[in-house]
Parts: structure tokens; sequence; C-alpha cells
């Protein structure tokens, strides 16, 4: 299970960026949103115990990549208004889409099983 766990890590890294050069490209935000969500979603109903954690860092990448941008000359279609910090608001979209994923998880398969609690009776 770590494997999958690791990969799943590793694509919502992934998505994540992508989602960053989707918001660097397009004139709005709302692109780069569906992404993180969808995203998100997808993660989440794979393995719903790190939903949470796919979701920072999806959306954490896009601001990343607003700082990271201008080191690699690569030019915006437009400016987070009013400033860069607005662009963390986009793990918002990525825990409702992991929210959904996690609710559609247990809709489908059910409740996780649970681990003993080591307690005698």
């Amino acid at each position: 299970m770590a494997l999958v766990r690791s990969l799943l890590l590793l694509a919502a890294f992934g998505i994540g960026t992508f989602a960053g050069y989707v918001d660097l490209m397009s004139a709005s935000a709302t692109p780069a949103l569906v992404v993180v969500a969808v995203g998100g979603l997808v993660l989440a109903l794979i393995r719903p115990a790190n939903g949470w954690l796919y979701a920072v860092i999806m959306g954490c990448a896009i601001p990343v990549a607003h700082l990271i941008a201008p080191l690699v000359q690569l030019t915006e279609a437009h400016i987070p208004e009013p400033n860069i910090a607005v662009t963390v608001l986009a793990v918002a979209p990525a825990l409702a889409g992991s929210l959904a994923g996690m609710l559609l998880h247990r809709g489908l398969f059910g409740a996780a099983p649970r681990r003993a609690s080591g307690m005698r009776r």
C-alpha cells in the first residue's frame, strides 16, 4: 500500500503542477480551479484516507507556479489580484473535490473497515 500512496502523492504533485501551468497560461482562474477540483475528486475516490493531503498539494502548487514563473522567464496571462497570496485560495476547490471523492467512495464502496483497537474484552 505504500507504493500506491506514493504514486498518488506523485500524481497529486503532477496534477498541481499542471494546474499551475494552466493558471499561468489562462486569462481566467476557472480552468485551473476545475483541474484541482476534479483531480482531488479522482484521487480521493481512489484512496480517501489521504484526500485532504492531495488537496493541499494540488492547491499549493498554483501559488508556487506563480512564484517560479518569473524565475524561468515564463510570461503570465494574468496577474493575480490583489496579490499572489490570493492564489492560496485554490486549496478550497481542491478540498471540495477531495471531499466529494471521499463521499463518493463511501457511497460506492461503503465505509472503510475499522481497525482493531487492541483492547481485549
